[in-house]
């Protein structure tokens, strides 16, 4: 559904109402957010302001709400992550928006390339303008102790450290100020994982003895109630690699085979 509503005032008011959308797509405030930028690019439009409420089901994000003050006025946007909808509201000054870019703006709302690829998840993760997004992504990660201020982008490639070695690369690297790095890889395996993680989960890896290449590591996640779900985690670890990780470091592999 779109309305536009153009009266002989001054101002334009737009609602756009799209739906059957990718639920995960719809639950936080950092994948709407370039929903926002998307439409402020498109309309050229001019952002003052920013506000935002992050909706949780369970202590697990689920739905969000975004306003950004324009010198034009204002543009909001809520989600509905049970119905796949979102409705978008842009009032304007500017009598000059064409209704072709409002078209072209939801045919992108409608057939945006999920965040879950990995080229959509670099795009946005993984660009210097982003960067406030990828520090709320590693925060809500990592523990209490390894929370970042800010983070600087590395080149994701991996150089090979041996010749039979693969050359790896990150969907995005990072690091924070004290030094630590981050590497950062999307990886699904099933969609419906998701939404078996909470947030004070403790973490077993069960079968971590038969850790090898191409075989998904069984994790088990300990809910606070003492329910807990198991989960199946791909990786990239090829054999040199495992043979680092149970060595405790490359070094250490190498003293061990008498080399040093």
């Amino acid at each position: 559904m779109v309305q536009i509503y153009n009266p002989n005032v001054v101002g334009k008011q737009i609602l756009i109402d799209v739906k059957n959308i990718e639920k995960d797509r719809l639950k936080t405030v950092e994948m709407i957010k370039p929903f926002m930028d998307k439409v402020v690019e498109e309309l050229n439009l001019n952002v003052v302001g920013e506000c935002s409420h992050q909706f949780k089901k369970d202590n697990v994000p689920y739905g969000a709400t975004m306003i950004y003050l324009l010198s034009e006025s204002h543009l909001s946007i809520h989600t509905f992550v049970d119905e796949g909808k979102v409705t978008i509201d842009l009032f304007t000054c500017s009598l000059g928006v064409e209704n072709e870019k409002i078209k072209s703006i939801i045919k992108d709302i409608m057939t945006g390339i999920s965040p879950k690829v990995d080229i959509a998840f670099k795009k946005i993760f993984g660009v210097e303008e982003n960067k406030d997004l990828l520090i709320s992504l590693i925060n809500s990660i990592v523990g209490e102790e390894d929370q970042v201020k800010d983070v600087t982008l590395l080149n994701p490639y991996n150089p090979k450290s041996f010749k039979k070695d693969k050359l790896s690369i990150l969907d995005v690297k990072a690091e924070g100020l004290d030094g630590k790095r981050f590497n950062i890889e999307i990886q699904i395996s099933d969609e419906a994982d998701y939404d078996k993680i909470q947030e004070n989960d403790t973490i077993n890896f069960v079968d971590l003895v038969d850790f090898a290449p191409g075989k998904p590591l069984t994790l088990e996640f300990n809910h606070a109630d003492g329910s807990k779900d198991i989960i199946l985690a791909n990786h990239t670890y090829n054999e040199g690699q495992i043979g680092w990780f149970v060595a405790g470091s490359a070094l250490n592999l190498i003293a061990a085979a008498g080399k040093v």
